[in-house]
């Protein structure tokens, strides 16, 4: 028996084609197909097969195998291939692999532009997982070569565990879609081609789209008071936010919608860092790749410094919400409220006082301390005093450097430091760990 799974990746319009598939259901047996009945939110969102997803990443295989034999049973009884889909298993190859043991397994995937997918995941952090990190900030920490889940790296684990014959994967890039829909792509790759397709229900609205700017920053400042275990609070604020996003983003065309701008320096970078990946998936798994998909399209460099969300755009975002889910929102204030009074100001992230501006919480101004002496300062002192090295002085130099981003010259005075102190612990680990980020700058580590 015949199952088709998709897998995702994240972040490459699941929930329009779950969404769509839901709707279609009917039209699918027609051409061979079983897709079992899934939930979807207020702003028709879902996971999809979420509840096999979340029992697979639970690890609970035996209740996992009941949910999809009953799916089985079903499907055989119309004699039909069973059609799955879930960004829940986009990882788990060996559980998915034990599930379907003895089954014609196909699994169907879309690729994004690594750089695009990082900039999309930063949104999701935030949207889903209560992530904090600006942009900037979580580009450091994730643009790395061992990210597999971005630089394509884990469609090759997929076929290694089920053979290059059952593993489609398409570009995620609207010109090469068929008709210039995901929807219609995605019919294209089970096989429903030509005059069939008409028959299919399409919505001409959007699922699921990113949240606009002024969202996404509320979100991450609300973040600070959210908690993790209060699910019901997080899911509304998501619904809210969804909501408003989905009605801004609605009255813009799709040529409209303005990119994420980086920085110039860094977009180029990340380009750079990113190409071999981008070729060996080109060339070895991708069924077609347009030439556009080289270069990314939802982001573009910064032409006057990146772009902040307007705080006006803030300031709506939060209004929107204090209207949709009062109660929620009341909740919050009284948290972050408390934790305005937990502890001074000025030991309080900015971002939370930031919060309290927009949800109009009152709070005490920081006062003005005292300005401290750096270590560079202190070091300068040292050696006009006597008491330090000119050792001392070029390792506080070489900091002061590499926090403006001099990284070069950072590493030339570092190394002037370690012919005065060879020895030197602290100067011989800044003298590495310099090293380290220029390699990971230059791509010198990336994975092929």
């Amino acid at each position: 028996m015949r199952v088709c799974i998709h897998i995702g990746a994240p972040k490459t319009g699941s929930s329009a084609i779950q969404y769509f598939l839901r709707n279609n259901r009917s039209k699918l047996k027609k051409h061979g197909y079983f897709y079992p009945q899934h939930r979807t939110d207020k702003n028709n969102v879902s996971g999809g097969h979420s509840d096999l997803g979340s029992l697979v990443i639970a690890g609970d295989l035996e209740k996992a195998a009941d949910l999809v034999n009953g799916w089985f049973q079903e499907a055989r009884a119309k004699d039909l291939a069973l059609l799955i889909s879930s960004e829940g298993l986009y990882g788990r190859i060996s559980e998915v692999y034990e599930l379907f043991q003895g089954y014609d397994v196909r699994i169907l995937a879309y690729f994004r532009n690594p750089v695009e997918a990082l900039v999309s995941n930063h949104n999701q952090s935030i949207k889903r997982h209560f992530g904090r990190l600006p942009l900037a900030d979580f580009l450091e920490q994730r643009a790395t070569p061992n990210n597999r889940g971005v630089n394509g790296e884990v469609f090759f684990d997929w076929v290694n565990a089920f053979g290059p014959e059952a593993v489609r994967v398409r570009p995620y890039n609207p010109s090469a879609f068929k008709k210039d829909r995901i929807e219609y792509d995605f019919l294209d790759m089970l096989g429903v081609r030509g005059f069939s397709v008409r028959s299919f229900r399409l919505e001409k609205r959007l699922i699921n789209t990113s949240y606009t700017p002024g969202a996404l920053e509320l979100k991450r400042l609300l973040n600070f008071v959210l908690d993790p275990n209060a699910k019901k609070d997080s899911a509304e604020v998501d619904w809210a936010l969804q909501g408003f996003s989905d009605k801004a983003n609605a009255k813009r065309k799709a040529a409209d919608k303005e990119p994420v701008q980086l920085d110039p320096e860094v977009l180029a970078l990340l380009v750079e860092y990113f190409k071999p990946a981008l070729e060996k998936m080109r060339s070895q798994l991708l069924e077609y790749c347009p030439e556009d998909f080289w270069r990314p399209v939802t982001v573009v460099p910064a032409v006057a410094g990146p772009k902040q969300p307007e705080l006006a755009e803030v300031f709506e975002a939060a209004g929107y919400l204090k209207q949709a889910i009062p109660g929620t929102v009341q909740r919050l204030e009284i948290k972050l409220a408390d934790l305005l009074e937990s502890k001074p100001a000025g030991d309080l992230p900015f971002a939370v006082l930031k919060l309290a501006s927009v949800l109009g919480v009152p709070f005490r101004e920081p006062l003005q301390r005292r300005a401290q002496p750096s270590a560079a300062t202190e070091a300068v002192r040292a050696v006009l005093n006597g008491q330090a090295t000119d050792a001392d002085y070029l390792r506080e130099l070489a900091k002061i450097l590499a926090e403006q981003g001099l990284l070069d010259e950072a590493i030339k005075v570092i190394e002037k430091a370690r012919n005065l102190r060879p020895n030197g612990p602290g100067i011989i680990q800044l003298h590495e760990s310099y090293l380290e980020k220029l390699e990971v700058r230059s791509g010198a580590n990336m994975d092929g």
